[in-house]
C-alpha cells in the first residue's frame, strides 16, 4: 500500500504583505551601512599602519647582528664554534 505524499502537497498562499516588508528591510539595511567615506578612511588608514610597520621591520636591525657587532668591538669571537 503506497501512500505518495507528494500528491497531497498543497501550495502555500503567500500573505500580500510579505513583499513590501521585505523591500522595508532592504531599505533599513542600506540605510544602517557605514558611509563609504569612513569605509575609505578606515582602509587608508590600516594601510598606512601596515606599511609603517613593515618600514620600521625591515630597517630595524636584528638582535644578532648588534651582539655581533659588540663582539667584534671587543675583539671576541662571535659565534660558538670552538673546532
Amino acid at each position: 500500500m503506497e501512500v505518495d505524499y507528494l500528491e497531497r502537497i498543497q501550495r502555500v498562499e503567500t500573505p500580500s504583505f510579505l513583499f513590501t516588508r521585505i523591500q522595508e528591510r532592504v531599505k533599513q539595511i542600506e540605510k544602517d551601512s557605514m558611509p563609504k567615506y569612513v569605509s575609505l578612511a578606515i582602509n587608508i588608514s590600516f594601510s598606512l599602519l601596515l606599511t609603517i610597520n613593515v618600514i620600521v621591520l625591515v630597517n630595524y636591525p636584528s638582535k644578532q647582528n648588534v651582539n655581533e657587532n659588540l663582539a667584534k668591538s671587543m675583539n671576541l669571537i662571535s659565534n660558538n664554534s670552538l673546532y
